[in-house]
């Protein structure tokens, strides 16, 4: 199932989606609970709540600060651009339930740092150690938020991040496995 979400919403959950793709309330949806859907979410340039529920989901928060919620399963939480995520801590996406041993990811993997050019550059992960210049850096590091890890990414190689989500895990619990890149 996908559901685009076109305006800005507090949250979004399983009970939501059906609701939406069913277009009234819900009774031409399959006879089958909405924790068993593989979801594909997508956010729009607003603030969003994505919740995927059980399944194996897709969130995708775009613009905005978004917060997302994979639910049980092997989830991807995916970011196309540098500004799906701002660098200031009001304007940070959020990923609130990373279970890397079931398989989630953060996927990284359509981020091209330097678009201009006819090639597609990837990242790469550094874990906690500080930006040495090189343009591409993931690193990760304790967040100003209290119990966030903060993922950030220094896209040009001039030692600061550019991009910088949240992630509700300790800082030791996230490694290059987390990743897509």
């Amino acid at each position: 199932m996908t559901i685009k979400v076109d305006q800005d919403i507090d949250a979004i959950g399983p009970a939501q989606i059906r609701r939406r793709a069913a277009g009234r309330d819900g009774q031409d949806m399959p006879a089958r609970s909405p924790a068993a859907f593989d979801d594909l979410l997508a956010g729009n340039t607003g603030v969003n709540r994505l919740d995927g529920g059980s399944g194996d989901d897709v969130l995708t928060g775009g613009q905005g600060r978004d917060i997302l919620t994979g639910g049980d399963g092997a989830d991807r939480f995916v970011f196309l651009a540098l500004t799906d995520s701002g660098t200031g801590s009001a304007t940070r996406d959020r990923i609130m339930d990373l279970d890397i041993v079931a398989g989630d990811r953060i996927d990284f993997s359509a981020l091209d740092i330097a678009p201009s050019t006819p090639a597609h550059e990837t990242l790469t992960y550094i874990g906690s150690t500080g930006y040495s210049g090189t343009a591409g850096e993931v690193r990760i590091s304790t967040s100003s938020s209290a119990g966030y890890t903060a993922v950030a990414i220094d896209s040009d190689g001039d030692r600061t991040s550019d991009f910088v989500i949240e992630v509700a895990l300790p800082v030791t619990s996230v490694d290059a496995s987390a990743f897509l890149l």
